[in-house]
């Protein structure tokens, strides 16, 4: 019998490692026996589901089914199916593990606040800032102290074993050893340099290049600049998160990388016309003129003044709110004139 492995997990056949992993844990959630009890077709779904899986999901088996089909592949004398409950417990095993070591990483990362001008983020600049971090002791190599013994609790693996029934079955899972805190060993001796954590804080210095055309909130990231943390498969680093903030008070980010800014211009200039002199945030003085008559609000656009799009070499626009600059004081002569022109609109 000619399968179709690629139909039976609804793949196509350009499907990626991961669309492949997410097909099979549909299907396979779909169709397991304990969701579809005495149901004798669902069983046959189940382990066609693993079968396909198994094969598909690895590079070598693949590509043997790719260009034999199924019929030659499956009479192949290195075919070995594996038991689908098995697999599926593997699965999600993997998958557990790969979260836990997501999180771990997550926990020894450092986030740091980093405030720019407008005009750093126009040009992109360089910074350089001190921070603490905890890095591995270097009198006791970051064993915490002398006289290590391996944890008897977990065999010296830092992590237990225990069966857990679920909707799925029952299922291995993973924790921490609780005996040793997930170490794998326990100490005799406590270091005095590190208090027996095995970590000590430091000051490190980091240089970091900003882009042009940051956006608030971006986060940049320094990979393994962070903590020092040690876990099954070795010694680790947190990274360094740089959550930028922008000091926006001359100038407002607006839509399409354009600016935004509001300028107070004297009562006769929006009455008469006439100009004012904007700092650019490119460092340039531009003369604006103004229009007579003009109203509270009013916008004026200078094109390419904006910051630049980081996957075009477009600049956005600079946009100028026009506001009235009410004046705190005046002349005799002013009064005399404005008390003429009061007369004069009658």
């Amino acid at each position: 019998m000619n399968k179709d492995l690629y139909k039976i997990l609804e793949v196509n056949k350009n499907a990626s490692e991961s669309d492949i992993k997410k097909a099979y844990r549909t299907m396979a959630k779909k169709y397991h026996p304990d969701k579809n009890p005495d149901n004798k077709e669902a069983e046959q779904k189940f382990k066609d589901v693993a079968e396909a899986y198994e094969v598909l999901s690895d590079p070598n088996k693949k590509a043997r089914y790719d260009s034999m089909g199924y019929d030659a592949y499956n009479g192949g004398p290195t075919q070995n199916h594996a038991n689908p409950h098995d697999m599926f417990a593997n699965f999600f095993n993997s998958m557990r593990e790969q979260q836990e070591n997501e999180q771990l990483k997550r926990q020894h990362t450092i986030i740091q606040k980093i405030a720019l001008t407008m005009e750093e983020v126009y040009h992109g600049v360089t910074k350089k800032f001190k921070y603490k971090r905890s890095v591995k002791c270097g009198t006791c190599n970051g064993k915490g102290g002398e006289n290590i013994v391996r944890c008897e609790a977990c065999n010296g693996q830092g992590v237990q074993y225990r069966i857990i029934q679920t909707q799925l079955g029952r299922m291995q899972e993973t924790i921490s050893c609780n005996s040793c805190s997930g170490r794998g060993f326990k100490i005799g001796k406590t270091c005095n340099s590190c208090s027996g954590q095995g970590l000590v804080r430091v000051d490190e210095i980091l240089e970091v290049k900003i882009p042009h055309s940051v956006m608030p909130n971006q986060h940049i990231v320094s990979r393994n600049k962070g903590h020092y943390y040690a876990d099954r498969s070795g010694e680790r680093y947190g990274d360094m998160v740089m959550l930028v903030e922008i000091n926006q008070d001359k100038y407002t980010i607006i839509e399409d990388y354009g600016l935004m800014s509001k300028v107070d211009i004297p009562y006769e200039v929006m009455v008469l016309g006439g100009e004012f002199t904007f700092d650019s945030v490119d460092g340039s003085k531009v003369k604006v003129p103004v229009s007579k008559l003009s109203d509270i609000g009013h916008k004026l656009k200078l094109k390419g003044k904006g910051l630049k799009n980081p996957n075009q070499s477009v600049r956005g626009d600079q946009y100028i709110m026009l506001d009235l600059k009410f004046p705190t004081e005046i002349t005799e002569e002013e009064e005399k004139l404005l008390n003429e022109l009061k007369k004069l609109k009658g």
